[in-house]
């Protein structure tokens, strides 16, 4: 392959690995004619439509302002979406033309919602939304021909995965009811009878993303009720569990459904940080469809079971469109969009190393210009807590090895990916066993010989930007610079400005504030600034609801009056995820020149 980047400057390198599109599926019309995906391709995340018949493309929502979830109307002629203005996460609900060539139309004049995700009725009036207000959690239903919001069912804990009956007279979702950490019940309403129910195979369980059967009263849903996560179906007219025995296939389960006879169901199982799909038939054989070695990142398998679109990414390549032949296993390749080719992508070995007390952690390592020579090395550390990087694209992580640093992606005790009890080790000790699991990978890399003269950086957002925060004030002599982007740095502080759904997370992950005071002051990077010594860089969004800017601010002013090496940006019109591609290249291309700067 021809090196076209001979001659450019490393940070150019960097920008044009960001810039690189990136695209998931986001449904499949009832029909099989439709694939709707959403891409960046056009500086902000928007909606396009994927005719299958002849690979046509046609852009459908438009403008600067982030769609973040989108389905197919039940008449196949339409496309409801989520909208988020300025990175508020005050959300709006969208149609347009699925043909494209109209604008968009708003419906709802919703009032400081934060809205998840939704379902719509088979019938198309309906949609079912999930979300919070500053006081709760709600299941709402929105009537698309009147324009009335009404709340339905209301929570503590968050509330996710809405999903009508083919009749579309009963509503089944996941809801943390109990308040329990990390459980989650199954709770469905019967629109006709006005009753409500609420069902787990096991208190404290969690019990997720139900689908119904296309014929009968069965839901298929993910749960751990019987120790590692697997499917399950409950017959709600028997009051029957039943686990499928799933679990040699994978250590979780990302994506499930019916086809249309409901005999059949289709899987994607999850091991290592890489997905593959599965069929299991009537009877209980199990067939794997073989794709491509990296991750399912979105997929819809047609109702009559024939064919699957997926989205497709590793780590060392970006996003594309498939098709799959369920039975004859033929892959063919739907879209790619245009690309710069020959730009120099790190390869991605999946690696593990013992931590501090024996616990195995798992991850991903890529070599700068694929050596394994000292060079200075960066350790990325994902958000979440309850999320990981897996073998799945990652302009970041791509971008810091293009400028030439070793990166390593430690997914630490709580990540997704590796079992249910493996994400559950982090329940009440963020910042602590984890982070240990962190710099046992900076003692990993020492062990492979490939730091150079002590030059380690950490950097990370969200979850990632927490630890960052963390580590670099109470483990200062690991580092020698940081770079933690969205992240949180006080706890309490964080949970008294959060709506219902992030102080529920909160709760979750650490308890509430007057029952562990200590745990929040412990684990508040605020109130070790003074032990900073490396260089760090602050990025944070003004509009981020999620970790709000004022806490992050008091942090650098502290680092100001210290006299502690730092950089602060602050983008405005942005708020927790990235609204806009321009402001994504910026943030990650100042990263990367911090760290040539300072490692």
């Amino acid at each position: 392959m021809v090196d076209i980047t001979r001659g450019m400057d490393r940070l150019d390198v960097v920008e044009q690995v960001l810039r690189l599109p990136e695209l998931s599926l986001v449904d499949l019309s009832r029909d099989g004619a439709w694939a709707v995906i959403v891409s960046n391709l056009t500086g902000s995340y928007q909606l396009w439509s994927f005719k299958l018949a002849d690979k046509t493309v046609v852009q459908v929502s438009h403008g600067d302002q982030r769609v973040t979830y989108a389905r197919v109307s039940p008449d196949l002629k339409n496309v409801f979406f989520l909208r988020d203005f300025d990175g508020k996460e005050r959300h709006q609900l969208f149609v347009t033309s699925i043909e494209g060539g109209e604008k968009e139309m708003q419906l709802s004049d919703f009032k400081d919602l934060r809205l998840f995700d939704f379902a719509c009725s088979p019938q198309g009036r309906k949609i079912a939304l999930t979300g919070s207000t500053s006081e709760s959690n709600y299941l709402w239903v929105f009537d698309v021909y009147e324009g009335r919001l009404e709340p339905v069912f209301k929570s503590g804990g968050w509330i996710f995965s809405p999903s009508y009956s083919e009749s579309g007279d009963v509503l089944a979702f996941s809801a943390n009811t109990t308040g329990t950490p990390r459980s989650s019940e199954i709770v469905v309403i019967d629109f006709q009878s006005g009753a409500t129910s609420v069902y787990t195979p096991k208190p404290g369980s969690e019990n997720t993303i139900p689908k119904w059967h296309p014929q009968a009263m069965r839901i298929l849903f993910k749960t751990n009720a019987a120790g590692p996560y697997d499917l399950a179906i409950y017959d709600i007219d028997s009051s029957s569990f039943t686990t499928m025995g799933l679990s040699k296939y994978g250590v979780d389960f990302t994506d499930f459904g019916w086809l249309s006879d409901g005999g059949v169901f289709w899987f994607v199982a999850r091991r290592n940080g890489r997905s593959k799909l599965y069929v299991r038939k009537d009877g209980g054989d199990v067939a794997e469809v073989e794709t491509p070695v990296g991750t399912i990142t979105g997929i819809e398998v047609d109702r009559t079971g024939s064919f699957a679109v997926f989205s497709w990414s590793s780590l060392s390549r970006p996003p594309v469109l498939y098709r799959v032949d369920i039975k004859s296993g033929k892959l063919h390749l739907l879209y790619e969009p245009a690309q710069l080719r020959g730009l120099p992508l790190g390869k991605a070995e999946f690696i593990s190393y013992r931590s501090f007390d024996g616990l195995e952690v798992p991850g991903f390592l890529l070599l700068a210009e694929g050596k394994k020579e000292p060079k200075p090395c960066v350790v990325w550390v994902h958000g979440g807590p309850w999320w990981e990087v897996g073998d799945e694209w990652n302009a970041p992580v791509q971008a810091l090895c293009a400028a030439g640093f070793h990166v390593l992606c430690p997914n630490f005790r709580g990540s997704t990916g590796y079992g249910a009890d493996f994400e559950r080790l982090n329940i009440g000790d963020p910042g602590g066993g984890d982070m240990q699991d962190v710099l046992h990978g900076v003692k990993y890399l020492y062990e492979l010989g490939l730091v150079d003269d002590e030059r380690v950086g950490v950097a990370g957002a969200s979850y990632g930007g927490f630890m960052t925060f963390l580590t670099m004030t109470k483990n200062p002599d690991v580092w020698k610079a940081g770079a933690a982007i969205v992240g949180v740095t006080d706890w309490m502080e964080d949970y008294e400005l959060s709506d219902a759904a992030f102080r529920n997370f909160t709760e979750q992950l650490l308890g509430k504030p007057e029952e562990k005071p200590e745990l929040f002051r412990d684990r508040s990077p605020i109130n070790f600034v003074h032990q900073t010594k490396a260089p760090i860089l602050v990025w944070h969004r003004a509009n981020d609801s999620r970790c709000p800017l004022q806490p992050v601010e008091k942090f650098v002013k502290k680092l100001k009056q210290l006299g502690k090496p730092h950089e602060f940006y602050v983008v405005e019109g942005e708020g927790h995820g990235v609204q806009r591609l321009e402001n994504f290249v910026k943030q990650y291309r100042t990263v990367a020149d911090f760290f040539l700067r300072y490692l």
